[in-house]
C-alpha cells in the first residue's frame, strides 16, 4: 500500500520476530513502557495507540505478514467472560467463531449481537445466527473491528532518539480501519449422518463435525493512505466428541486451516499479502455440578471450561491457555470468571505469556439472554476493556406429561412371562384418585393407599390398561392412565422358563415352525433328523402366521430321492429345500430322511436357507480344521451371529444336533427376526 506521509511513524524494531496477531504483541508492550513512564500521557497516549494497532499488521516478519483475524475475538461476552475456553463447551452462537461441531447439537435456532470497546478506542461488534434444518446446522456470523480518527504522532522535538516521547502531528490527516469477517457455518452429528446412511457404530455416533468458511474484508485509510482495502478467504475445521459420562464434553479446532499457497490470505489492492496464522485449539467443558454433572447432589450448576491454543507455523509463539468457571445459583443468573492468556516478548527476543483475568456475567429470562463481560489487559492497567451480547433462542417446547396421580410398582412393561396369572401391585399418590379401573373392571379399594390384583393373561400379546378416577368415575375424564403389556409365551412340560433357550423356543412354536409332542414336551436335547430340518427350514421361509397354503406334495420321481416316498409326511418339506439347493442327497441316490444332523450338517442348512455367504476360516473354532468342508459357511454363520450358543465351546462338528440348538439357530436369522418386530415383538402393535 502507499502511504505518503512527511513525517513516518518510526519505532525501533523488537527484538522478537513476532509482531502482534492478537492484543498481546510488541507494540502493546512498548506502550505499555511509555505509560508506566509517564512519556505518553493522556490524549497522546490514546493516539500512540491507535496508530500503532493500526499499523501493527503492516511491519514485516522474516519477509512474512500475518493479518488480523477479528473472529477469534468477537465471539459473544459469555465466552469473553469465561477467558475465551469454549472448544469443549460450542453450546451458542459462539461455536460459528470458536468450534463449527458444536451446531451439531444445537435443537433451536438463535441469534446473538455483541458490541463492546478495547482500550477505550476499538470497537468490537458482531451478529451470529444458526437455524438447525434436516441436512444439519446451518450458521452465519459477521465480526468486526474497527477504530476512527486515530490522529498521527511524531517524535517530539529534543527527545532522546533512544527513548522517543510521541506527540499528535497535527499537519496529517487522521486514520482509520476496519477488519470484518463474514462466517458460513455447518455443523452435524455423526450419528445423523451414519443414520442417513444406515450404518451403525456405538463409537462414531458421539461425534460432531463442523466447518466455517471466512471471507475478510479489511481497509486502512487517511494519513495519504491508498489502495488501503483488501479481501481475504480462511477455513475453520471443528470437532465435538461425547465421551460415555454426560458431564464431560472435548473439542478441537483447526482455525485458519487455509494454507496460504491454497488461497489462505488477505490481499490488499496493491498486491501486498499477509498470512492468517493456523492455530490448533483443543479444549474440555467439565460440568461439575447440577442435574447432569459429576456431582448431582447439588442444585446448583457449575461448570469448568479450559482450552489451550498451538500456532504450528510460529515456531517461538507459545502455548496459550485459558480457564473459565460458569456458575448458576439460579436458573436467571450465571456468574463467570476466567484467565486469557496472551503472547507478548519477553525483552530478550523470544516470546511468553501474560495472564488477564476476565469476569462476566449472564442474566436469563424466557428465551433470551444478556450477558457482560470485563477482559483485563495488563498491557495497559487502568483501562477498561467491555463486552456486552444480547441473545434470543425460543424455549424448547416443554414435554407433554400427566401428573401421576398413582404408581405401578409392578409389573413392568414389556413383560415377557410363561405363567398366566400376574400379580398387580400400586399405591395412589394423590388423594384425588377414588376408584381404579383395570381394563374398564373396577377395582375394589379398601381404603388405602396400596391396591393389588391378579391378572389373567391369554396367550400372546396382552395389553392392560390402568385408570384412576375421581368419585365420579366413568362419568368423567381419567385423572391418570396408565398401560403396560405382556407377551404370554407357550410353556412345554419339559422345558423351563430359566431354561437357555425357553424364549426361543417358544417364540418359533408361536410362529408355526416347530412344535412340540403329543404328550406336551418339546425334547429340547433330542436330535433332529434330515426331515425335520427340512420341515424347519421351509416354516421358517414362510411362518404359519403368513403362510396362505399348505405346500403342496411333489412327485418323489422329481426329487431323485429313492428312500422318500411320495407318501412321506416330509416329502413336500425335502422337495422345496433341494430344489433351493438348501439340502444334497447322497451318492446312491438317497436321501436318508430319518438320520441324525450333525452340527456342521445343521449349520450349513441354515446357513443356506438364511443366505448367508460363506466367509474365510479364521479359527473361529480351534477344533475345526480349516480344511474341513463346512469350515467357511461355520465362519460365515458364526459372524452372521447364528452361533451365539457355541461362543467360548469346542465345535465338534460331528456331534449331533439337538433341537433346542437348532430353535436357538433359526431365532436369530434376519427373517425370523423380522416376523416377530412384526408381530410379537412389536410393543407398538399392542
Amino acid at each position: 500500500m502507499k502511504i505518503q506521509n512527511p513525517h513516518p511513524l518510526t519505532i525501533n524494531r523488537p527484538p522478537s520476530p513476532f509482531h502482534g496477531e492478537g492484543k498481546g504483541n510488541f507494540l502493546f508492550s512498548l506502550l505499555h513502557r511509555r505509560w508506566r513512564r509517564g512519556q505518553v500521557e493522556g490524549q497522546q497516549m490514546r493516539c500512540v495507540l491507535g496508530l500503532l494497532c493500526v499499523l501493527s499488521f503492516a511491519l514485516p516478519v522474516s519477509a512474512q505478514f500475518l493479518a488480523w483475524d477479528p473472529s477469534r475475538h468477537t465471539p459473544n461476552a459469555r465466552v469473553l467472560g469465561l477467558g475465551r475456553a469454549y472448544v469443549g463447551l460450542a453450546d451458542d452462537t459462539a461455536a460459528i467463531y470458536m468450534n463449527p461441531a458444536g451446531l451439531g447439537e444445537r435443537k433451536q435456532w438463535e441469534f446473538t449481537t455483541m458490541s463492546g470497546k478495547f482500550a477505550n478506542e476499538f470497537f468490537y461488534y458482531s451478529a451470529t445466527g444458526y437455524m438447525p434444518l434436516p441436512l444439519g446446522v446451518f450458521g452465519v456470523g459477521f465480526a468486526g473491528s474497527a477504530v476512527g480518527g486515530a490522529p498521527v504522532t511524531r517524535i517530539a522535538e529534543g527527545s532522546d532518539p533512544n527513548d522517543p516521547i510521541y506527540e499528535v502531528d497535527p499537519t496529517q490527516q487522521a486514520v482509520s480501519n476496519y477488519n470484518n469477517v463474514y462466517l458460513l457455518s455447518y455443523g452435524l452429528k455423526t450419528a445423523d449422518l451414519m443414520s442417513r446412511l444406515k450404518f451403525n457404530n456405538q463409537y462414531l455416533d458421539k461425534f460432531n463435525l463442523g466447518a466455517s468458511i471466512k471471507l475478510f474484508s479489511a481497509g486502512l485509510s487517511g494519513d495519504g493512505i491508498t489502495d488501503g482495502n483488501a479481501s481475504g478467504t480462511e477455513l475453520d475445521l471443528g470437532l465435538q466428541y461425547q465421551p460415555p459420562w454426560p458431564w464431560l464434553k472435548l473439542g478441537m479446532t483447526v482455525q485458519n486451516a487455509l494454507p496460504f499457497s491454497a488461497g489462505g490470505k488477505l490481499r490488499y489492492a496493491n498486491g501486498h499479502e499477509e498470512t492468517y496464522p493456523a492455530v490448533l485449539e483443543t479444549g474440555l467443558a467439565l460440568k461439575l455440578l447440577g442435574q447432569k454433572g459429576a456431582f448431582r447432589t447439588f442444585p446448583q450448576e457449575l461448570s469448568f471450561v479450559y482450552d489451550i491454543d498451538y500456532y504450528p507455523s510460529l515456531k517461538l509463539y507459545p502455548l496459550v491457555h485459558h480457564y473459565g468457571l460458569e456458575w448458576k445459583p439460579v436458573n436467571m443468573l450465571a456468574i463467570r470468571a476466567g484467565i486469557d492468556q496472551d503472547p507478548q516478548g519477553d525483552g530478550a527476543g523470544g516470546m511468553t505469556t501474560v495472564s488477564n483475568l476476565t469476569a462476566g456475567a449472564g442474566l436469563y429470562y424466557g428465551g433470551f439472554r444478556f450477558d457482560y463481560a470485563y477482559n483485563e489487559f495488563k498491557a495497559l492497567p487502568g483501562v477498561a476493556n467491555s463486552y456486552f451480547s444480547l441473545s434470543y433462542s425460543p424455549p424448547e417446547p416443554m414435554k407433554a406429561g400427566i401428573k401421576d396421580y398413582f404408581k405401578i410398582s409392578e409389573p413392568p412393561d414389556k413383560l415377557i412371562i410363561f405363567a398366566g396369572e400376574i400379580n398387580l401391585r400400586g399405591a395412589i399418590v394423590d388423594d384425588q384418585v377414588k376408584r381404579i379401573f383395570i381394563n374398564n373392571s373396577e377395582l375394589r379399594l379398601d381404603g388405602g393407599a396400596t391396591f393389588e390384583a391378579e391378572i389373567t393373561a391369554d396367550l400372546g400379546k396382552n395389553k392392560v390398561v390402568i385408570e384412576g378416577f375421581d368419585e365420579r368415575g366413568k362419568l368423567r375424564a381419567p385423572l391418570d392412565k396408565k398401560v403396560f403389556r405382556i407377551l404370554r409365551l407357550r410353556a412345554f412340560s419339559d422345558v423351563a422358563p430359566d431354561y437357555w433357550d425357553a424364549n426361543q423356543i417358544s417364540l418359533l412354536a408361536m410362529l408355526g415352525i416347530i412344535g412340540g409332542y403329543p404328550d406336551g414336551s418339546f425334547r429340547p436335547e433330542g436330535n433332529i433328523t434330515r426331515a425335520e430340518m427340512c420341515s424347519l427350514l421351509m416354516k421358517t421361509k414362510e411362518p404359519k402366521n403368513e403362510r396362505t397354503e399348505e405346500p403342496k406334495n411333489e412327485r418323489t420321481e422329481e426329487l431323485k430321492f429313492n428312500d422318500v416316498p411320495e407318501t412321506h409326511w416330509a416329502a413336500a418339506f425335502i422337495a422345496q429345500a433341494a430344489a433351493a439347493g438348501i439340502v444334497k442327497g447322497y451318492e446312491d441316490g438317497s436321501f436318508k430322511p430319518g438320520g441324525n444332523i450333525t452340527r456342521a450338517e445343521g449349520i450349513a442348512m441354515v446357513a443356506r436357507s438364511a443366505g448367508i455367504s460363506e466367509e474365510t476360516w479364521e479359527r473361529e473354532f480351534p477344533d475345526l480344521p480349516s480344511l474341513h468342508w463346512s469350515a467357511k459357511v461355520v465362519a460365515g454363520a458364526y459372524r452372521a451371529g447364528l452361533l451365539e450358543f457355541l461362543k467360548g465351546k469346542r465345535f465338534e462338528p460331528e456331534k449331533e444336533l439337538t433341537r433346542a440348538e437348532t430353535a436357538d439357530m433359526l431365532y436369530r436369522t434376519s427373517f425370523v427376526q423380522g416376523v416377530l418386530n412384526k408381530d410379537l415383538l412389536n410393543w407398538e402393535n399392542y
